[in-house]
């Protein structure tokens, strides 16, 4: 009827292979001294990423740490374009039909130079302006923090910051 057989339970070869001594051939790639091998590799990476993973960190919060103390430095400054050459391009501006190629593509080159810097001013002026919102928006939040952190002698929250705070929020709703 039952055309699987069952299995038996070899209770010496279960023992034998639970309590083995000897992890098999090298040729299996079973070797101790493989394993050991192997493991101790295994070590070495898992401790390489985990510096690494670490140094990122420290070399991520020591960027943050001078961005706020620099509170992100001026735009750099360029050359700035010289007077006869501000000359020629308002003059060849009125006389664009007769301007030579070399002089048009000069031309070209310069509005290039002034779009790029312009962009460049904004980018800088952008960033400054988030670092400084995210600064005052850090000492808020360490004052928030500092006023709900209060305790009493016996360990009891102080009501008191807690009550200015709330009272702060509903004079900002009310005069929004």
């Amino acid at each position: 009827m039952d055309s699987r057989r069952k299995t038996t339970f070899n209770k010496r070869e279960y023992f034998k292979q639970k309590y083995k001594k000897n992890y098999g051939s090298q040729q299996e790639g079973h070797g101790r001294a493989l394993l050991q091998k192997k493991a101790f590799v295994r070590q070495y990476y898992k401790e390489k990423k985990w510096q690494e993973r670490k140094e990122m960190k420290r070399t991520v919060q020591d960027e943050a740490v001078r961005n706020e103390r620099e509170m992100i430095p001026d735009p750099p400054v360029e050359d700035k374009i010289n007077e006869n050459e501000e000359e020629e391009t308002a003059f060849s501006e009125k006389k664009k039909q007769k301007m030579s190629s070399l002089k048009r593509a000069r031309l070209q080159y310069h509005q290039k130079v002034a779009e790029r810097k312009e962009k460049k001013e904004a980018f800088f002026q952008k960033k400054k302006e988030i670092a400084l919102a995210k600064i005052r928006r850090k000492e808020e939040r360490l004052k928030r923090f500092k006023k709900l952190n209060q305790k009493t002698k016996k360990g009891q929250p102080v009501m008191r910051g807690r009550i200015e705070l709330m009272l702060e929020k509903l004079e900002k709703e009310m005069s929004l």
